[in-house]
């Protein structure tokens, strides 16, 4: 199928797995994960991680504390109905047998809202405690699950083409996308180049996620870089992009829908760039990006 309708798959998945798309998107969307086999496979994991967050959600407990008061609520409740007409409440015994009673919404209403912080309290705990043991195994990428160069230039491309907002314009926040992108993410200088940037926000990437900064380059240039991990990224030239050597390591350097690109490693850390620049001017700038520690 095109990359296009991969893109678009990657912006409607969540709604899609939740079922929320109109009929006539739903349908369109399926047929293109039937013919699809990596949307297929993005889908798959969509549905994996709601089951293992529905599962851990179920198998938290609430705290002691928190069970007590409940308990006293509902007795206090079921005390202030009962006291204020035993005889009203003697002629209704037959009926109540019947019906059982609601507890009434000044009750219900706070009960909710503990149990929904239990909840959500507990599953972000599970949630951190296996984080760390991810992090503490960082099992190696299979090369198999790696994603080409093509197909994370595409995706930098298309939103460099059709930028959504920033999440951030102050570059001092850039740091809190580290432990989304798993490399250190910091605002970018470019020498003898200077920019200014405008905005930044995480984006996915297939399985994976990269922060995209965006900047105003002195002569009025628009520069969008990925700064990503290079582990998840199958680092070889394609049809669509040549290896450029450099003191600093290779840099892949190419042209996709109109637009320059070029990808470079640099300590560890992924970058790829995208701009209306010509190639070489591109290929520098990745050669010279450095990050402001």
């Amino acid at each position: 199928m095109s990359a296009s309708s991969c893109r678009e798959l990657d912006r409607a998945v969540s709604s899609y797995v939740d079922g929320e798309l109109e009929p006539s998107t739903m349908l369109a969307v399926e047929k293109h994960v039937e013919e699809c086999p990596d949307c297929a496979e993005r889908v798959a994991f969509e549905k994996a991680m709601r089951v293992s967050v529905r599962t851990a959600v179920l198998t938290v407990r609430a705290p002691d504390r928190l069970r007590a008061r409940m308990a006293c609520v509902m007795a206090a409740a079921e005390f202030d109905d009962a006291e204020p007409s035993r005889s009203s409440a003697q002629a209704t015994d037959t009926a109540e047998t019947v019906a059982p009673r609601m507890l009434p919404w000044r009750v219900v209403g706070p009960l909710a809202a503990a149990a929904m912080l239990s909840l959500v309290l507990g599953s972000m705990s599970r949630a951190n405690k296996d984080a760390d043991v991810a992090a503490s195994q960082r099992p190696t990428t299979s090369t198999a699950s790696l994603m080409t160069l093509d197909t994370l230039l595409e995706e930098l491309v298309d939103q460099h083409a059709h930028p959504l907002p920033p999440e951030t314009t102050n570059p001092t926040d850039v740091a809190r996308f580290d432990q989304f992108v798993g490399v250190p993410v910091r605002p970018l200088t470019f020498r003898q180049n200077p920019g200014t940037l405008i905005g930044a926000r995480m984006v996915p990437v297939r399985k994976s996620r990269a922060a995209m900064l965006q900047y105003v380059m002195q002569n009025g240039h628009r520069v969008s870089v990925y700064v990503y991990n290079p582990r998840q990224v199958r680092m070889v030239a394609t049809p669509k992009l040549r290896e450029r050597p450099a003191d600093t390591g290779p840099v892949y350097v190419g042209r996709m829908n109109g637009y320059s690109v070029a990808v470079a490693d640099r300590r560890g850390v992924g970058y790829a760039l995208a701009s209306d620049l010509d190639e070489g001017e591109s290929s520098n700038m990745i050669v010279a990006v450095d990050q402001q520690q």
